[in-house]
């Protein structure tokens, strides 16, 4: 696993906001409404960056390319600007499931820029298959074991 950072922009604005979050795959851009008047935007995906410093230049990039989606809004007061990481695997793909060689340790993640929104159906595969005992062929290709697994 390795920790790969973005960075967000959550501010109030003014004009039309959309009613639900959307991801900007033209731009790798997410946009979450928030009580009729706030956004936030995040992007970026920086592996090897550990910090918590905000980066301006790709801050701005990310609102920048998020506002050609939003013609009709328009950042008003800025609220907060993050920085955070997000796991990711060798290949870009989730680890769902048991860890060899430690007894009871199963895992969900990796998910990338995508967590929020691949959560929910991961957590009922996964809900499923530890309540019935039963493999979820779903998750077949994002077991563990498709890597060395050195711990």
């Amino acid at each position: 696993m390795e920790a790969a950072k973005g960075v967000s922009l959550t501010a109030r604005g003014e004009g039309v906001l959309p009613q639900h979050p959307l991801k900007l795959f033209e731009k790798m851009v997410a946009s979450s409404p928030y009580d009729g008047e706030i956004m936030r935007f995040s992007g970026t995906f920086d592996v090897g960056d550990r910090s918590e410093v905000v980066s301006k230049k790709r801050l701005d990039m990310v609102v920048r390319d998020a506002l050609e989606f939003f013609e009709s809004w328009s950042p008003r007061e800025v609220e907060k600007e993050r920085a955070g990481h997000r796991p990711t695997s060798a290949d870009d793909a989730p680890l769902i499931g048991a860890i060899p060689r430690h007894d009871g340790l199963y895992v969900a993640t990796g998910h990338g820029t995508l967590g929020v929104t691949l959560g929910p159906v991961t957590a009922a595969l996964v809900a499923r298959e530890l309540s019935t005992g039963k493999a979820e062929a779903l998750l077949w290709p994002f077991r563990p074991n498709r890597f060395r697994l050195v711990f």
